[in-house]
């Protein structure tokens, strides 16, 4: 009978860590700049925050995942 086959550890890798960050930074980015923009005087409508705040998760996790190079190690799951 055969041995079975060892399952490797899940691993998430330091690019998706750092592509996960950015997504937290750019949620609470968004946020600022509206809280900002309204002490300013300018009104910012609910839907517009929204997609102000989504567009700037993504953002910042592409910029999160791509400043952090292939390669560089890896954390347990």
């Amino acid at each position: 009978m055969a041995e079975p086959t060892p399952v490797p550890a899940r691993q998430a890798g330091i690019v998706t860590l750092a592509a996960t960050a950015g997504g937290t930074v750019g949620g609470s980015l968004a946020l600022i700049a509206v809280w900002l923009l309204s002490l300013a005087g300018v009104p910012v409508p609910d839907n517009v925050a929204d997609a102000f705040t989504i567009l700037a998760t993504a953002v910042v996790s592409i910029l999160g995942g791509w400043i952090v190079p292939p390669g560089t190690g890896s954390r347990r799951a």
